[in-house]
C-alpha cells in the first residue's frame, strides 16, 4: 500500500448530494425515506427491501428515523448511500456507531463495492479497516 502524507491540508466541502448521518426526510419512515432516494435517482430497480435486509433495518422499517439508535441510524445513512447507482462512494468515518458485527460487515461491503468497479473514497480513524479495504493510504496532519 502506498502512503502519502500531506501537512496544512484545507478542509474541503461536502460534495453535493453527500449523505450526512441525519439527512432523513422528516416524517417518512425508514423504508419511505429509501424508496425516495432510489426513486429519486432511478437506476431501475428496487433496492431497499434487500438493503433494508442487509443492514438488519428490515425489522425498523416503519420508524421514523429519529426513533432509532444511533447505530441504526449510522446504518440508514450507509443504505441511503447502497440504494443509490453509484460509481464513486464517498464516506466519513463509516465504523463509527457500528458494532463488531457491523464493523464486518462494512469491510466485506467496501470490498465488494470495490469488487464491482466502484471507487471509495473514505476517511477514517479505525487503521483495521484502512487496511482491509484501502488500496492507497494517504495521511493529513502532523
Amino acid at each position: 500500500m502506498r502512503r502519502l502524507e500531506l501537512h496544512g491540508a484545507s478542509p474541503v466541502p461536502a460534495p453535493r448530494g453527500a449523505v450526512r448521518g441525519n439527512s432523513a426526510v422528516p416524517g417518512l419512515s425508514v423504508a419511505e425515506h429509501l424508496a425516495l432516494l432510489a426513486y429519486a435517482h432511478g437506476d431501475g430497480g428496487d433496492p431497499v427491501e434487500e438493503v433494508l435486509t442487509e443492514l438488519g433495518l428490515a425489522p425498523a422499517r416503519d420508524q421514523l428515523p429519529i426513533t432509532l439508535s444511533s447505530g441504526q441510524r449510522r446504518r440508514l445513512a450507509l443504505a441511503s448511500c447502497l440504494v443509490r447507482p453509484r460509481r464513486v462512494l464517498i464516506l466519513d468515518e463509516p465504523e463509527q456507531r457500528l458494532d463488531v458485527d457491523g464493523r464486518a460487515w462494512l469491510t466485506d461491503r467496501l470490498r465488494r463495492e470495490k469488487a464491482a468497479g466502484t471507487a471509495v473514497l473514505m476517511a477514517s480513524h479505525d487503521a483495521e479497516l484502512v487496511d482491509a479495504v484501502a488500496d492507497v493510504r494517504i495521511g493529513i496532519g502532523g
